[in-house]
């Protein structure tokens, strides 16, 4: 019986003891159902053979072939942006929500880590741009990068980079340089993406980069799906010793922006290594203020999130160019 039922009977003439009853409301209110089932470190309970998806309340369920600790989901959500929650459940009629992403945009492959607990249903329900089209990768209690993430209030903070093409990160806004342009062998989606791609090692003078001109555009980034970050990496083009100045905006809905980064007056060069207060990040947005290039373009190599290297190594100082030296009272 649940609750509902358990409190329903409290007031019916067929219980004796009012005192029995409140015992027992109170104890299923109280406990933890301490249920015994398999655990199975990083075995891929959602494989074809062995889950059924189906609707139910308004969303898609699969039910695991018996009850199973779980620690991950990987699931593709074919749809342009979606939000969406997550419950589950043990017996299809009591939900426990895992994930809330019904305010935050997503995309492509969502790689969800959560609390462990044991399940035998998963519903997921979206509720914006609904495509009923989703495809469970893995459902798993998984240890192999468990190391890497904290889970914070049903929210994941990585300690690898999510900023990357293989991530299912995209670049929305910033131009391709010209050379890489018109070469065969990229297409657009290559060229665009190619600041999230770690082989920022090979790029050139006239390769490998984005750019938007100062007063007209910005770079954009989104990631696949709501991470909480508090620290970035990027490479600025710097084959000329140009100089650098931008701000970096973040948002979870591509409408909300609140700026983390105002570097708008510090003529920055080559890598920085930015640090900000933790909050949910999907959207990545920077714009170039300044530069000392002639044709006023703000140009990016390579961006990281989290930063992949020791935030110990941060400059407090920031490098001033030498304009700023020869005119310096």
């Amino acid at each position: 019986m649940d609750k509902k039922e358990l409190s329903e009977v409290w007031g019916s003439e067929l219980v004796r003891s009012y005192k029995i009853i409140l015992d027992v409301i109170k104890k299923s209110l109280t406990q933890t159902l301490n249920y015994r089932g398999r655990l199975e470190p990083n075995v891929n309970f959602a494989q074809k053979d062995s889950i059924e998806l189906s609707q139910i309340d308004g969303g898609t369920m699969i039910m695991l072939d018996h009850p199973s600790s779980i620690n991950y989901i990987e699931m593709e959500i074919c749809c342009c942006t979606p939000s969406y929650y997550i419950e589950v459940s043990i017996d299809k009629y009591s939900w426990f929500r895992v994930v809330d992403h019904s305010n935050y945009d997503c995309r492509s492959i969502q790689r969800l880590w959560i609390n462990r607990i044991y399940v035998r249903y998963i519903r997921i329900v979206e509720t914006k741009n609904t495509s009923k089209k989703i495809k469970f990768l893995k459902v798993m209690y998984n240890t192999d990068k468990l190391h890497l993430v904290e889970i914070k209030n049903g929210l994941v903070a990585p300690k690898y980079n999510v900023a990357l093409s293989s991530m299912d990160a995209i670049v929305i806004n910033g131009i391709p340089n010209t050379f890489i342009r018109h070469m065969a062998k990229y297409t657009p989606s290559t060229m665009q993406d190619s600041i999230l791609n770690d082989d920022y090692k090979h790029y050139y003078k006239y390769r490998g980069y984005l750019y938007h001109y100062l007063n007209r555009g910005c770079i954009e980034v989104q990631l696949a799906q709501p991470y909480l970050l508090s620290s970035m990496r990027m490479l600025l083009w710097d084959h000329n010793n140009d100089t650098y100045d931008y701000t970096v905006h973040v948002s979870v809905n591509h409408k909300d922006w609140d700026i983390i980064i105002d570097k708008s007056n510090k003529s920055c060069r080559s890598w920085q290594l930015l640090q900000f207060e933790q909050r949910l990040v999907v959207y990545i947005r920077i714009t170039g203020v300044q530069t000392s290039n002639d044709d006023r373009s703000f140009n990016l190599v390579y961006l990281e999130a989290p930063a992949q290297v020791s935030l110990a190594s941060i400059i407090t100082k920031p490098w001033k160019s030498m304009v700023w030296l020869l005119n310096r009272k």
